[in-house]
């Protein structure tokens, strides 16, 4: 793969197009990418080709597919990653998803503070942050600034929202097609697909590594 093709196939949880169908894949291998950039993808609690992610990305797929002028990415490198499995760039801006698959768990939100299972988790600051770098690597690879609201999905678990979270959205992976439908549209065609081409581009996350060394 030479400079400027593609990074991150749509439906891609492995680095290649032979591997289209790996939202099935019980295990993940390897990507090209974790090759190529020599981190390993999975070190943020084996997140990908999980139960609960494959679900969220089945849930997003049918969001692109169902609709005109979306476009998702499930795999960008770790160091810019940082915990996020899924990348969404349509009308409403690009989107950065998280997700907490808790079967039969509870899930409670208040303001910036979450409880997994009885547990203080970090889901919304590692959220946050990596909505952050994303926007950098993004910005820097088409000119402008580009703005990235992080979500949180949650599967397989009862959740309570009683205060909504500060700039990040929470919903279940259920809710989350209709949440970005329903959010205003900030981007024309235009847009939408310089960004899609800039997050598929190498070099955009070559670069966001480089100055994150």
């Amino acid at each position: 793969m030479g400079e400027g093709e593609n990074l991150a196939l749509p439906r891609a949880w492995e680095g290649s197009p032979q591997d289209a169908a790996g939202l099935r894949v019980p295990a993940p291998r390897r990507t090209w990418m974790e090759r190529t950039f020599g981190f390993d993808g999975h070190h943020d609690a084996p997140r990908r080709g999980t139960r609960g992610g494959r679900l969220a990305a089945e849930q997003i797929e049918r969001l692109v597919h169902g609709s005109a002028g979306w476009h998702a990415l499930h795999g960008l490198p770790a160091n810019t990653l940082a915990g996020i499995d899924h990348v969404i760039i349509g009308p409403c801006g690009v989107v950065v998803v998280r997700v907490e698959d808790h079967p039969r768990g509870r899930v409670w939100v208040s303001g910036d503070t979450m409880i997994i299972n009885g547990e203080h988790a970090e889901s919304l600051t590692i959220s946050r942050a990596a909505a952050c770098r994303i926007a950098g690597a993004l910005s820097a690879a088409v000119g402008y600034d580009v703005s990235v609201t992080a979500y949180v999905v949650t599967v397989g678990a009862e959740l309570r929202v009683r205060q909504q979270p500060a700039s990040v959205g929470i919903c279940t992976r259920l809710e989350l097609a209709d949440r970005l439908r329903q959010r205003p549209s900030l981007l024309g065609p235009g847009h939408v697909e310089e960004l899609y081409s800039a997050a598929c581009r190498h070099e955009t996350w070559q670069a966001s590594r480089s100055s994150l060394a």
